[in-house]
């Protein structure tokens, strides 16, 4: 018995003590967000009026709107690395004196900027202007109604859920390697987002923009955003971008031209993307680009050019894969030379579902339906090497489902169908039916 009591006495004090030390342990939580002057990163400034100089790193906020005292002066200059500037969602006011900026840099150079949660709006400059800041980081910021740009930000910089909208200028720009998420641009008189080469857009809008939607800079990567309604482009873009999942739609009525996605260089590639019913093409590309030309894949061009009677779905082109080119008003797809189309349906064209204006393309297995003139169409050119075409499927086209050129065009035979081609041999053969 004594024991027993013994090793329950024990077992009564080791339980003691793990209790008492569980309570003894300090809480691991976060305090909470700052409530006052200062909180978990340290003493935080208060910026109480406006103009307001920046020069030392630090955490600085807004506690109340604010607006431009001075005319002639920015709102905030921030003269210092490592500045955090905390908005509170309250707006800082401009008088829209011409050039005065709401939040920009001093002299020399400045880096790691952090501007967040609240509003800039009326200045006679750009809201926010940090054009040679690099690594600035801005999230949940709304720029409106400024005689500049939006916001404007340097090399290596991220914004996040950043509005600018009813700026006289463009509505957000980018230096080199940004990287934009949750953007929206609307309603500014130039384009709505510029980037710089080696930028990553996603999720984000642009519309209603007297210019480009999005005018994007060279290798780009743009994924799962929309430009709708922009007065010249949706989107364009000189070379070696890849636009993924994204929406162009009603673009170029403003300025009386404008296509979906227009590439205006080389190496572009666009894969599941949607246009429908812009100014001109929905996709456009120049007629001779120096290398590999522009490529779409599993795209979807639908009704445009009605607006200036001559856009087509797609316009030059290299290569076209699996994609749709329903109800344009010209051709489905153009094509100059050496291109390849395949896999691909052209529905319901005013004109031709697929035409070749040069030599050396290959246009193999595409199914062509309901189009105004031909299904395919190959125009008569000098000599070789003339376009190869098989494969093919053709029906109801207003004047005939093929318009190859004899003697020069490479072309399977034209078989009317339905026929089981392997009870012939001509597993090259177009079909019409």
């Amino acid at each position: 018995m004594r024991h027993a009591t013994t090793r329950t006495a024990i077992a009564t004090m080791a339980l003691l003590a793990i209790t008492t030390t569980l309570h003894a342990q300090p809480t691991l939580l976060p305090p909470g967000p700052p409530t006052g002057p200062s909180g978990r990163m340290g003493v935080r400034t208060q910026i109480t009026m406006l103009p307001y100089f920046i020069t030392a790193p630090g955490s600085y906020y807004v506690a109340q709107n604010l607006t431009q005292t001075v005319a002639g002066s920015p709102g905030i200059t921030v003269a210092a690395n490592e500045v955090t500037i905390d908005l509170g969602g309250f707006t800082l006011f401009g008088l829209g004196t011409p050039g005065d900026h709401g939040i920009t840099s001093g002299p020399g150079a400045v880096r790691d900027v952090t501007i967040h949660n609240g509003y800039v709006a009326f200045w006679g400059g750009s809201g926010i202007m940090l054009p040679t800041v690099n690594n600035v980081h801005i999230w949940e910021v709304t720029a409106f109604d400024n005689d500049a740009e939006g916001v404007t930000v340097g090399a290596s910089s991220i914004l996040r859920h950043v509005i600018a909208t009813n700026q006289i200028l463009g509505g957000i720009r980018c230096d080199r390697w940004c990287k934009l998420t949750n953007c929206v641009a609307t309603n500014n008189l130039g384009p709505g987002i510029i980037t710089g080469p080696y930028c990553h857009v996603s999720d984000s809008v642009a519309g209603f923009n007297s210019a480009d939607g999005l005018a994007l800079g060279p290798n780009n990567t743009v994924i799962a955003s929309t430009a709708c309604n922009n007065g010249m482009n949706g989107m364009t873009m000189p070379m070696s971008t890849k636009v993924t999942d994204c929406v162009a739609s009603e673009n170029g009525f403003g300025a009386g031209f404008g296509s979906g996605f227009n590439c205006f260089g080389d190496g572009n590639s666009l894969q599941g993307c949607t246009a429908f019913n812009n100014f001109n093409s929905g996709y456009n590309s120049i007629v001779t680009p120096p290398f590999g030309g522009n490529s779409a894949q599993e795209c979807v061009a639908q009704s445009n050019g009605f607006a200036s009677g001559i856009g087509d779905g797609f316009t030059y082109f290299k290569t076209i894969l699996h994609c749709q080119a329903n109800g344009n008003f010209d051709n489905g797809i153009e094509v100059a030379s050496s291109s390849k189309v395949m896999y691909n349906n052209c529905n319901g064209n005013g004109a031709n579902g697929i035409e070749a204006i040069g030599d050396g393309n290959a246009i193999e297995e595409n199914h062509v339906v309901g189009n105004g003139i031909f299904g395919i169409s190959t125009l008569p050119n000098p000599g070789p090497p003339g376009n190869l075409a098989t494969r093919n499927r053709a029906h109801m086209n207003g004047a005939g489902p093929f318009a190859f050129i004899a003697g020069i065009d490479t072309t399977g035979a034209v078989i009317a169908g339905p026929v089981v081609l392997g009870a012939i041999g001509a597993h090259m053969a177009n079909i019409a039916y």
